[in-house]
C-alpha cells in the first residue's frame, strides 16, 4: 500500500501542478524549457452542437492533446487547403458563367435568326395575297 501512494506522489510531483489532470507539462531535469501541449475538450461533441471547420476532422474521443507546433502547422495546411479549394471553385465558378453566357448568346442569335425567317414567310404570305386578289380581279374581269 505505501509503494503505491508513493508511486502515487511522485507521479504528482512529475507533473505541472497538485491535480491528477495527467497533463504533459512536465520540466525538463529542472530546466526552464517547458514541453508545451494543449488540452482540448470538445464539449460541444458530448452536446450534439459542434462547431465544423471544413477540411477539419475531429478525433471520436473527447479529449485531445496537441502540441501546440504540430495544431500551428495544421491550422496553416488547412488554411491553404481551403484557400485552394476556394480558388477551384472560383475556377469552376468562372466556367459556369462563362457556359451561362455562351448559352445566352446561342439563344439570342436563334431568337434573331426565327424572327427574321418569321419576317420572310410573312412577307412571301402577303405577296401570294397580292397575286391571289390580282388573280381573283383578272378573272372577274374576264
Amino acid at each position: 500500500m505505501d509503494s503505491e501512494a508513493s508511486v502515487a506522489s511522485e507521479d504528482m510531483e512529475e507533473g505541472c501542478c497538485d491535480c491528477p489532470c495527467n497533463c504533459n507539462l512536465k520540466r525538463d531535469g529542472g530546466s526552464t524549457a517547458w514541453i508545451r501541449s494543449v488540452k482540448r475538450k470538445f464539449e460541444e461533441l458530448e452536446e450534439g452542437e459542434k462547431f465544423v471547420i471544413p477540411g477539419l476532422s475531429y478525433p471520436s474521443l473527447p479529449v485531445a492533446r496537441v502540441q501546440i507546433e504540430n495544431e500551428c502547422t495544421a491550422l496553416r495546411e488547412i488554411v491553404s487547403s481551403q484557400q485552394e479549394t476556394i480558388q477551384e471553385l472560383l475556377a469552376e465558378l468562372d466556367e459556369e458563367r462563362n457556359a451561362a453566357a455562351s448559352a445566352a448568346n446561342e439563344a439570342m442569335s436563334m431568337i434573331l435568326r426565327l424572327q427574321r425567317e418569321k419576317a420572310e414567310i410573312q412577307m412571301e404570305a402577303r405577296q401570294f395575297k397580292r397575286f391571289a386578289m390580282f388573280l381573283c380581279t383578272f378573272q372577274d374581269v374576264y
